[in-house]
C-alpha cells in the first residue's frame, strides 16, 4: 500500500501477510485471527493478544488500524481511515484510547495525547475538539503523512461572555456598542466582537477596549455597521500555559502539512538557556492557518520559519511577549490581529515573502512592522499604527511597501511615521493619515539607495 489509501477487503486468510509503507517506515504486517477476517470494534483488545496483531479500531466518530506492540503493551496508530473527530477535556477526560469519542468523561484529557492517535498515514481530514480549561503541556504535531487534500484542525471552546444578541446602537468605522450596557472598563479587551445579524454581518474583530456602552477595535470595519447591526462578545477559553513546560505551545514541525488552529489562549511561553520559543511555532516547511487565537505573556507570539508557511493568520491577538510578536519569514496573509506590548523587537516581522497586511492594529511594540523582504511585496491596508515606541513602519534590505494611502492611520510613534532604509522603497504613504510622530510623518535613507512616496 502506497501513496494512497486502499480499503484491504476484510476477507484476507489468518497468516497471510500486508505490506504496509509510509514516508518512514516499511513494516510487514501478519493478518491475526482464527478465520479470515481482522478483527474490529469499538475497544481495544487487551488479552489473547501477540506482538504484531492488527485490529480496526472504532469508537464513535473514528475508524483506525492500529498494530500491537508487545514491548510497550501499548496499540500503535498505522493509518486513519476516512474522517476523524476527536475530544479532549482536561478536566473530566482521561488519557484511554478507547476515549475520546465524545465530550466530558469520554473525551481524552491532554491534547497531546490526541496528537498521537492520529496515525502516520491520515486518510480523511481530523478535527480535535478541546474544552475550556488550562492545559499544562506542549503540543507538537509532526510525521502525519495525508493520502489526500486533508487536514487536522483544532478547535478550542468559543465562549460568548454576554448571553443575548445584542442591537448595535453606537457605531462607527472603528466601533459598536449599546447605550444600555453598563459594561465595567476594559472587561472584553483582548477578546473579540463579532457582527452576528444585519449590516456588516460575519465580521469578526479582536477588542482593544471598552467603555461602559463601547467597544474599539484596533483596524477598521471592512464594512461599517449600523442600526441594523446585532453584535455578540467572544473569547477563546482554552488555555495552553507553559509556566512549567518552557517551550513552544503548539509546535507544528519537519514538514508537517495542514494544521489549522481556532480559539487557543497560548501563554507563558519563556526561554531556557539558548532557545527562543513561541507561543506558537510553525518550524521546518509546515503549514496551516490560525484564526482567532492568542499568544501573549513570553517570548515570541507567533513564528513561521525555516521556510514553513500560514496561509492566513486572522483574528490573532498577540500582547505582551518580550522579543516579536509575530514572526513571519515567508510573508503571508495577516488580517484583523492586534499586536500590542512586545516590548524588544517588532510586533510584526515579515522576512522572505509577499505579504499582505490589512486591518490590523499595532500599538505600543517597539517598532510596529518591521518589512525585511528583499525582492517582495508587502501590500498594507486598513491598519492603525499608533504609539510604537520606534517608527511604525520600518522597511530594511530591499522590502517593497504599498500602501493604500488614508485607509491607514499612522499616530504617535517615536520614530518616523514610516521609514525605509538600505534599498527599500515605499508607494502610498503620502494619503496616509498622520499625526504626532516623533521624527516625522514619513522618510527615507536616500543616500542607501532608498525611497518613499
Amino acid at each position: 500500500i502506497d501513496g494512497g489509501t486502499v480499503n484491504v477487503a476484510k476477507t484476507l486468510a489468518a497468516g497471510k501477510v500486508i505490506g504496509f509503507i509510509s514516508e518512514t517506515t516499511t513494516e510487514w504486517l501478519t493478518v491475526y485471527g482464527s478465520g479470515a477476517y481482522i478483527p474490529s470494534g469499538a475497544t481495544l483488545p487487551t488479552t489473547g493478544v501477540t506482538d504484531g496483531q492488527l485490529f480496526t479500531h472504532t469508537p464513535t466518530g473514528r475508524s483506525v488500524w492500529m498494530k500491537y506492540n508487545a514491548s510497550i503493551a501499548t496499540w500503535t496508530p498505522l493509518l486513519n481511515e476516512g474522517a476523524t473527530t476527536m475530544y479532549v477535556d482536561g478536566a473530566s477526560g482521561s488519557d484511554n484510547q478507547n476515549k475520546g469519542y465524545g465530550t466530558g468523561a469520554n473525551a481524552f484529557a491532554t491534547i497531546q495525547f490526541a496528537v498521537n492517535q492520529i496515525a502516520g498515514s491520515v486518510g480523511g481530514n481530523v478535527i480535535i475538539n478541546v474544552a475550556a480549561g488550562t492545559y499544562t503541556e506542549q503540543v507538537t504535531i509532526q510525521g502525519k503523512s495525508f493520502t489526500g487534500p486533508y487536514s487536522i484542525t483544532f478547535y478550542g471552546a468559543k465562549v460568548y461572555q454576554i448571553s443575548e444578541v445584542l442591537n448595535a446602537d453606537i457605531f462607527s468605522t472603528t466601533t459598536i456598542g449599546k447605550t444600555s450596557s453598563g459594561w465595567a472598563v476594559n472587561a472584553y479587551a483582548n477578546m473579540w466582537v463579532e457582527i452576528t445579524g444585519g449590516t456588516g454581518v460575519g465580521q469578526i474583530s479582536p477588542i482593544e477596549s471598552n467603555t461602559a456602552t463601547t467597544m474599539t477595535i484596533p483596524g477598521k470595519w471592512t464594512t461599517p455597521p449600523d442600526e441594523t447591526s446585532d453584535f455578540r462578545i467572544f473569547d477563546a477559553t482554552t488555555v495552553i500555559d507553559e509556566q512549567t513546560v518552557r517551550s513552544n505551545g503548539v509546535l507544528v514541525r519537519d514538514s508537517q502539512q495542514s494544521i489549522n488552529l481556532y480559539y487557543l489562549d497560548v501563554k507563558n511561553h519563556t526561554p531556557s538557556t539558548g532557545d527562543a520559543p513561541a507561543g506558537i511555532s510553525y518550524y521546518n516547511l509546515s503549514t496551516g492557518n490560525v484564526f482567532y487565537c492568542k499568544a501573549h505573556n513570553g517570548f515570541r507570539g507567533v513564528a513561521v520559519s525555516k521556510a514553513s508557511f500560514l496561509s492566513e493568520m486572522t483574528g490573532v491577538i498577540v500582547y505582551s511577549n518580550s522579543n516579536v510578536g509575530i514572526m513571519a519569514l515567508t510573508g503571508g496573509d495577516f488580517t484583523g490581529n492586534y499586536l500590542k506590548s512586545n516590548s524588544n523587537l517588532y510586533g510584526l516581522y515579515v522576512n522572505g515573502g509577499n505579504a499582505i497586511i490589512y486591518n490590523s492594529g499595532f500599538k505600543e511594540n517597539t517598532v510596529g512592522v518591521y518589512c525585511q523582504t528583499l525582492g517582495y511585496t508587502i501590500l498594507v491596508y486598513y491598519n492603525t499604527v499608533n504609539a510604537n515606541t520606534s517608527h511604525g513602519f520600518y522597511a530594511y534590505l530591499g522590502a517593497l511597501i504599498y500602501v493604500a494611502g488614508s485607509t491607514n492611520s499612522i499616530t504617535n510613534n517615536g520614530g518616523w511615521g514610516a521609514y525605509c532604509n538600505t534599498g527599500s522603497n515605499g508607494s502610498g504613504f503620502s494619503g496616509a493619515i498622520y499625526s504626532g510622530n516623533v521624527l516625522g510623518t514619513y522618510g527615507a535613507n536616500t543616500a542607501a539607495n532608498s525611497y518613499i512616496e
